[in-house]
C-alpha cells in the first residue's frame, strides 16, 4: 500500500482523452471535463487561497496523505516520510512533464480544512499534501 492517494481533474485537448483511465492504480480519482470540471477548478483554486493560473491548467493533481500507513512502521518518523515521498512523487511528474514540453507548478499553499471537505476527507486519517498543475509552457 502505498501512503498516498491521488485525485486528477483535466481539462479536455488533444494531448488527452476525456476520459482515461490510469492502469492499475485503484487508489486514484479522475474527474473528467465538463460542468463538474469547471466547478470543481473553481473550488480547488479558491481552496488554494485563490491561486488562479489552476483554472487555466490541463490537468491537477491533487496528493493525499494516509499517515497509519507509514507510522505502522517507522512510528512518529513516518509523518515525516509523507512529506518526503510526496515530494518525490511531485519530481516525478516534473520529470515526465519536462520529457513532453509540458510544465508544472506544484502548490503547497492552500486552506487545509476547505481542501479536504472538497475532497470528501477527514482531515486526521486521510488528508490534502501537495497539490500540482500541469499545461502547455508558454
Amino acid at each position: 500500500m502505498l501512503p498516498r492517494d491521488f485525485t486528477a481533474t483535466w481539462r479536455w485537448s488533444t494531448a488527452l482523452p476525456k476520459s482515461r483511465a490510469i492502469p492499475d492504480q485503484t487508489a486514484g480519482t479522475m474527474f473528467p471535463p465538463g460542468t463538474e470540471f469547471e466547478h470543481r477548478q473553481v473550488r480547488v483554486a479558491a481552496g488554494c487561497l485563490n491561486q488562479q493560473h489552476i483554472l487555466k491548467s490541463a490537468v491537477t493533481f491533487l496528493w493525499t496523505a494516509v499517515p497509519d500507513r507509514m507510522t505502522w512502521r517507522y512510528g512518529e518518523r513516518g509523518y515525516r516520510y509523507l512529506h518526503l515521498d510526496a515530494g518525490h512523487v511531485c519530481q516525478n511528474l516534473y520529470l515526465a512533464a519536462l520529457s513532453v514540453g509540458c510544465g508544472v507548478c506544484a502548490i503547497a499553499a492552500f486552506d487545509d480544512a476547505a481542501m479536504n471537505r472538497l475532497l470528501g476527507i477527514g482531515g486526521e486519517e486521510q488528508f490534502l499534501i501537495y497539490v500540482a498543475m500541469v499545461g502547455k509552457k508558454s
